[in-house]
């Protein structure tokens, strides 16, 4: 092989390793943007999640007081002797 064809193997692989250079570069671009559009979806999913768990944490908090103030209504009513009236006879 002579000194010339041997720069034209060279020049050639040095433009096929510069080509695919460039194309590893364009995918990992690629990727990144994936990437970040994936953790942006999932960013704005958790955004979501997080409201709908306040919020039926807040509806829990309404529904427990409710119960609360219900029970304690009864309690008050069992206490005053009106709407028990079997215990009155003992």
């Amino acid at each position: 092989m002579t000194i010339d064809e041997r720069l034209e193997a060279l020049t050639q692989t040095m433009g096929l390793l510069a080509h695919m250079r460039l194309e590893n570069e364009k995918q990992r671009i690629l990727d990144v943007a994936k990437t970040e559009e994936s953790f942006r979806r999932l960013a704005e999913a958790q955004a979501k999640t997080e409201k709908t768990v306040n919020r039926l944490g807040r509806y829990a908090m309404l529904i427990a007081r409710d119960h609360e103030t219900r029970l304690a209504a009864l309690e008050a009513e069992d206490g005053d002797g009106h709407e028990d009236e079997d215990d009155s006879d003992e």
